[in-house]
């Protein structure tokens, strides 16, 4: 017994060093961009580790972290992901030439992951880019996966087609928005009709969580402030008259969704 909590205790402090690590690369690279650019809170799951990526030259420097699950085609995918991003800031800095070491071209991913309940998990990454001591901007971008089958998921497949999710999560959406006070006044009046017209193309994310659904608003279109990223947290609570019959129960519960027999559904 004092051997394996001995054991479980090591466990422990490599874990908070790995996560200072983590923290001291991040704020080293962005520490003059912005002090909103970070996830706080982030819970740790068992069965999703942390890999990185750190690439540094004479143009740009690049740190990356992404989550590592048990399933080979969703980790396959996922830094695919990171890899695009990572591909696309050393293609731009390839005519880039910086005026002298601070003023290379930077770029930080970082992630967070929300669990709906065992098997499905949505992954929410955030690049920050910065030129030297000058924020440029951060952005979001969302994939939820059910890590079980390796299917990525999609909002119609937590929502009833039937009923008219697209247009009640539009409102809820509308309604957050108008009231934050950094969106630019100039343009919100466009970007709410243009939500009525095509909300799935005017969001930039989504996350499933086992309380709640959350949709994502880059600044860019909305806000001259390019730090911020809006989040419109949606309680399944409120919208659980929209989802399928199953899916409710299942996220509150916080288990893999099954039928009658006992088999996980293809969800």
């Amino acid at each position: 017994m004092i051997k394996k909590a001995h054991s479980f205790f090591n466990q422990k402090i490599l874990v908070i060093i790995f996560i200072f690590c983590i923290f001291v690369a991040c704020f080293s690279l962005m520490k003059n961009a912005s002090n909103k650019i970070t996830f706080s809170n982030v819970e740790i799951f068992k069965d999703i580790n942390v890999e990185s990526v750190m690439n540094t030259c004479e143009k740009f420097d690049v740190a990356a972290y992404y989550p590592v699950t048990k399933n080979k085609k969703v980790n396959k995918e996922l830094k695919a992901l990171v890899d695009m991003h990572i591909n696309k800031l050393e293609y731009d800095a390839k005519y880039y030439i910086p005026k002298n070491l601070d003023d290379k071209l930077n770029l930080l991913i970082e992630y967070k992951v929300e669990k709906a309940n065992n098997d499905i998990a949505s992954f929410i990454f955030k690049t920050n880019y910065s030129q030297g001591k000058s924020f440029i901007r951060s952005d979001i971008f969302t994939m939820t996966y059910n890590l079980h089958s390796g299917k990525k998921l999609y909002l119609n497949n937590f929502f009833n087609e039937k009923s008219n999710y697209i247009y009640e999560l539009s409102e809820i959406s509308k309604d957050y928005l108008k009231s934050i006070n950094d969106i630019d006044k100039k343009i919100v009046n466009w970007f709410i009709d243009d939500i009525n017209t095509s909300f799935q193309y005017s969001f930039d994310g989504y996350s499933f969580s086992s309380s709640h659904l959350t949709i994502y608003f880059n600044s860019n279109k909305i806000s001259s402030n390019l730090s911020n990223v809006f989040e419109v947290k949606i309680p399944w609570e409120n919208i659980k008259h929209l989802l399928k019959s199953n899916v409710y129960t299942a996220v509150r519960k916080g288990q893999a969704v099954v039928n009658n027999h006992g088999l996980r559904q293809k969800i």
